[in-house]
């Protein structure tokens, strides 16, 4: 049986500039925030850099952006509708009408 589609609204923004401003993404059901962010970074040609595979996937950098460059403290975080998700990004599934934002934090433990 093939998954339905779903669609998301996704943005990047560092901590001075939006590195990509809000787009949709068409995706499919139980597609993670991962699956989001190779999607979104391959279509506007934006580096990533990450560890781990699938559900162990962690954010390093983002278009040359990466942890700890402006601050010790400092990396990607994300939100799903407004609230910060603690989980990794290949394991946090997503839904349809889904909002999705990374942030460069620079105390990433307090968004």
């Amino acid at each position: 049986m093939q998954k339905a589609d779903i669609n998301i609204t996704f943005s990047i923004n560092s901590h001075e500039k939006a590195i990509l401003e809000k787009i949709s993404l068409a995706l499919k059901d139980g597609d993670s925030v991962l699956t989001a962010l190779e999607t979104a970074c391959g279509q506007f040609d934006i580096a990533i850099e990450k560890r781990g595979v699938g559900s162990f996937a962690y954010i390093v950098g983002i278009d040359n952006l990466r942890e700890k460059d402006v601050e010790a403290t400092a990396g990607w975080i994300y939100e799903v509708n407004g609230e910060m998700v603690n989980s990794g990004v290949g394991s946090k599934k997503l839904a349809d009408g889904d909002n999705v934002e990374f942030i460069f934090s620079l105390k990433p433990d307090i968004g």
